[in-house]
């Protein structure tokens, strides 16, 4: 755990709770515990390094996350609808804020500061709504643009507010196989996407082509991956002084760094990285647990660079760190980079 008053980075807090979760039965309780659990290790694991605290269940009925890669919310948010809804449809209500942190720790528990308050106002106002839409949830990023990204969840809500249960179910297949990382995503010809939704619906594909246009499916996909697009941009806005919006912290170079290593651009990923632990290093300390996940990308980039010595070096000083507590996911990632090297 670290306390800090001068930390500028804003990290991505996601916090929701389950709706009229009292009502449920012993079984229905048992169902939705699972599926949350499974949904959660799901998406930890995914995107592992891209969390300060994972993702899970806190004060009963309630769960939250601290997410260093902001860009990754929208997808993490329908993921978790989605999970919970397929069972006893049990809704959820969601809030997004980015923010700044006063104490930083991977234990979901102990992290707090003005992003938390921020996040459970948020809430509040969701559940002062009323609704019971299965899509509820609000994203607060502190700066500028906050008007779009209203108009875009308001967008979604009203294209998914007139789905039937028809036209949910065949959207979310479709959802579930445009995001596969084997579908090839430079492809045009939907009528491949119609027959591989009517394959697992065992439908036909004239059907999964009336139901798709009837829910305007590729506006609201639109209005998705319009969102992702704009938390992804704030870290290039972030980083580049002509247009930086944000004040300039360690988290833009890091996640810039990590989407380099993703397109195997390790060449690109280095100069970042290196900018991330140096401006960490003087936000968090030396001895600050949240600098491991950009010590394992650090000698990720050097090993495919053949710099061995420091991917070594960078290795060394996530076990360091990682010393100093108990072993966790983590551990286990240093162990892997440091296989990779040798």
């Amino acid at each position: 755990m670290y306390k800090s008053g001068r930390g500028k980075a804003m990290y991505c807090v996601i916090m929701g709770d389950i709706i009229n979760s009292r009502g449920l039965s012993d079984e229905a309780r048992i169902r939705v515990t699972q599926a949350a659990k499974s949904v959660f290790d799901r998406i930890s694991t995914r995107y592992r390094g891209s969390f300060m605290a994972e993702l899970g269940m806190v004060r009963g009925d309630s769960f939250e996350c601290v997410l260093l890669s902001q860009h990754l919310a929208p997808q993490i948010v329908q993921d978790i609808i989605k999970a919970f809804y397929r069972v006893e449809k049990t809704l959820v209500r969601i809030a997004v804020v980015m923010g700044q942190v006063t104490v930083a720790s991977s234990d979901r528990n102990e992290v707090d500061g003005p992003a938390f308050a921020d996040v459970m106002k948020a809430l509040a106002k969701i559940k002062e709504r009323g609704s019971n839409h299965w899509l509820q949830v609000s994203f607060d990023i502190n700066t500028l643009g906050q008007s779009l990204i209203s108009s875009q969840i308001e967008l979604i809500t009203a294209l998914t507010t007139r789905w039937t249960d028809k036209q949910q179910e065949i959207c979310w297949v479709a959802e579930e196989i445009e995001g596969n990382e084997d579908y090839p995503k430079d492809t045009t010809k939907k009528q491949e996407l119609y027959k591989l939704v009517a394959n697992k619906l065992d439908s036909t594909t004239a059907v999964v082509k009336k139901q798709l246009n009837a829910a305007f499916y590729d506006t609201y996909r639109q209005a998705w991956d319009g969102l992702a697009e704009y938390f992804a941009s704030l870290d290039e806005y972030a980083t580049d002084n002509n247009k930086s919006i944000m004040e300039s912290s360690y988290l833009p170079y890091y996640n810039l760094g990590k989407r380099k290593i993703a397109q195997l651009n390790y060449t690109d990923a280095l100069p970042l990285l290196e900018k991330a632990i140096k401006l960490a290093v003087e936000e968090l300390e030396t001895n600050n647990q949240q600098l491991i996940p950009i010590y394992i990308c650090l000698a990720e980039a050097y090993t495919e660079t053949s710099r061995y010595e420091k991917a070594e070096g960078a290795i060394q000083a996530a076990l360091t760190l990682q010393s100093l507590m108990p072993k966790s996911k983590q551990y286990l990632e240093i162990l892997e980079e440091q296989g990779r090297i040798y």
